[in-house]
């Protein structure tokens, strides 16, 4: 009984050191495992740092060099667009080549059983189907479009001249609007005639304006315009090399007649005079009516050949001067 007993305890003692063997394993295991998600998820989070960290630095540099990086790009654009609007047509027709495979396979199947190749058939037949079918689009559609592109060539043929020359004309006010106190104008439901003139000093600030809004126009058209910049600056050059410090020059003088110039003429004279101005200097070539000048006073002074800023060949340009004190 006693031997029974023992070997019991025995048993017991045995039974208690392998549930705790596996009870220390079971923990082993776990806390293994717990290391080993523990690393897992360090890594993960320290590869997403670096991976966030180096593409901060990449776009700073990109940023740095956006310029030759939207060259690069440009210049593949440019060698890729063939094969981009490939890739773009033969999707777009794609659903047209598919819905004929559709229908022909299995009606050459049932009309033509031993017909071989017949996808390959149907394919070359979606192909051309298709491609019959873009082409009509394409013609539709120029044939809606170019009648809209006629007119806007047609509009600009006729309406860039007019622009120019109200660009130039805009110019030449702007250009010889430099002083206000001796600037007159004449006004009868419309403008009859205005007198614009200035000192020697005189400046006007509308080279900026000139230069902004010449950008808008074909580079035929801004040579143009910079050489009659040049052909008003030229004169007025000639002319200052006459003028002195209480001088005045007759800048622009347009009227419409009917003694409406005359008026104007008169109050800008009496102007002049009551401020002690000694002189009126002016220029003008024979494309206006110049001898108007010499019947109201004022001598010529000089007369030179002028190279004008049409293809016209050169014009005799005058000075003029009257003396008021």
């Amino acid at each position: 009984m006693s031997e029974y007993r023992q070997d019991e305890h025995t048993t017991a003692k045995e039974a208690s050191k392998t549930h705790t063997d596996q009870s220390y394993r079971h923990n082993s295991w776990e806390e293994h495992e717990k290391r080993r998600y523990s690393f897992k998820e360090q890594a993960i989070k320290s590869m997403t740092m670096f991976f966030v960290v180096a593409s901060c630095i990449l776009f700073y540099f990109a940023l740095l060099r956006l310029g030759q990086i939207s060259s690069v790009f440009k210049q593949f654009l440019t060698v890729a667009k063939p094969i981009i609007y490939g890739l773009a047509i033969a999707y777009l027709l794609n659903p047209i080549v598919k819905w004929i495979d559709r229908r022909m396979i299995p009606f050459l199947e049932k009309h033509c059983p031993k017909l071989k190749k017949k996808k390959q058939i149907s394919r070359g037949v979606g192909i051309f189907v298709s491609v019959i079918l873009m082409i009509a689009l394409i013609v539709t559609l120029l044939n809606m479009m170019i009648p809209e592109l006629y007119g806007s060539i047609r509009d600009m043929i006729f309406n860039v001249p007019s622009q120019m020359n109200r660009f130039i004309h805009e110019y030449m006010v702007r250009y010889y609007d430099t002083n206000r106190q001796y600037s007159f104008s004449l006004l009868d439901q419309s403008l009859n005639a205005f007198l614009l003139a200035g000192f020697k000093t005189d400046q006007a600030g509308c080279n900026k304006w000139f230069e902004n809004t010449l950008s808008r126009f074909l580079p035929e058209e801004k040579e143009v315009a910079l050489e009659y910049r040049d052909y008003l600056s030229r004169n007025g050059s000639a002319v200052k090399k006459y003028m002195k410090g209480g001088d005045i020059m007759m800048n622009l003088f347009m009227s419409k007649g009917g003694g409406t110039g005359r008026k104007l003429l008169t109050c800008f004279e009496a102007l002049c005079r009551k401020n002690a101005v000694e002189n009126i200097f002016l220029w003008a070539d024979v494309t206006c009516n110049y001898s108007y000048y010499e019947k109201n006073g004022f001598v010529i002074l000089e007369r030179f050949e002028n190279r004008t800023p049409v293809d016209i060949g050169c014009l005799d340009t005058y000075i003029f001067k009257k003396r008021l004190n």
